[in-house]
């Protein structure tokens, strides 16, 4: 295996295990509460909990139309609880609408991550379409297409990364499923920075080999680190792992080899001399 902690896991954990706030029930954990009880200071559904959301219609058919719509899947891909059939009234007076439970089924998290990407473009005003492609490991991406590419992006790819967390979460909140991916890709954006990556890895490779030094990369996302670990997984002469916490996080190529250079040597006693010297590519930091 590889030494980053968190490059091969699906999706993303931000700490936050319950997401439900104020005076209602879900049946799901809210931070050591018992599983399904009810708060004492509101006595009603919500219309949101964890891992459901409750749909509204005049009929419980006009309600599972519109949960259809909304979640952009198949009937078999949902489950769906009757919460209350509703009542018509008296001449229009005293009318309940019908109220439905419903949850997806995983299988149903890319329907709805389509469906909620799309509503998000429709939401930022821009005209771009989404459709579906595999990535060279074979995986399913929603590709963005449009004239909205560079504003989608941003610097450094910073906003399509803020828009696949913001997609992921609301998938795997309504989904309950904290391990659902959903990988987003703007016109292939994400497969022509991965070939880039995959290039940068290998030169600093040969750079570590050559030197007998460590080579330090950039601070990077889990993505992108595992994108080095595994194009270097297999090479003869360097190892990875991966080093720092949170946005500092980053890729060490060390070589299985290390060398000191003369210079270092003359400066730092013998016992304490390191294995490998860490430094950012082309430099050498100074001994510990």
């Amino acid at each position: 295996g590889y030494g980053d902690r968190d490059g091969n896991r699906g999706g993303y954990r931000d700490g936050n295990r319950d997401g439900n706030r104020g005076g209602y029930r879900d049946g799901n954990r809210d931070h050591g509460n018992a599983q399904g009880r009810e708060h004492s200071h509101e006595n009603r559904e919500p219309r949101e909990g964890r891992g459901w959301v409750e749909v509204s219609g005049r009929t419980v058919e006009e309600a599972r139309e519109e949960a259809l719509r909304r979640f952009n899947t198949q009937p078999d891909l949902m489950r769906i609880e009757v919460l209350d059939e509703g009542s018509r009234g008296f001449l229009g007076l005293g009318s309940k609408p019908a109220r439905l439970k419903v949850s997806l089924k995983p299988s149903a998290s890319l329907d709805y991550a389509q469906a909620v990407l799309e509503r998000t473009l429709r939401a930022m005003g821009l005209p771009d379409t989404v459709s579906r492609k595999k990535d060279s490991e074979g995986n399913t991406v929603l590709d963005v297409a449009g004239p909205s590419g560079g504003i989608l992006i941003g610097r450094h790819g910073q906003t399509l990364e803020s828009l696949q967390y913001l997609v992921s979460k609301i998938v795997q909140r309504t989904c309950d499923d904290e391990r659902s991916l959903i990988v987003i890709d703007i016109e292939g954006y994400r497969e022509r920075q991965t070939e880039k990556l995959r290039e940068t890895a290998l030169n600093f490779a040969k750079k570590a080999e050559e030197s007998g030094q460590t080579v330090s990369l950039q601070p990077m996302n889990s993505r992108d680190r595992r994108v080095v670990h595994l194009t270097l997984r297999d090479h003869a002469e360097v190892t990875t792992q991966s080093t720092g916490e949170g946005l500092r996080r980053r890729v060490m190529i060390v070589p299985k080899h290390p060398k000191v250079t003369e210079e270092i040597a003359a400066q730092t006693p013998a016992e304490h001399l390191p294995e490998a010297v860490v430094g950012e590519p082309g430099n050498v930091a100074p001994p510990p």
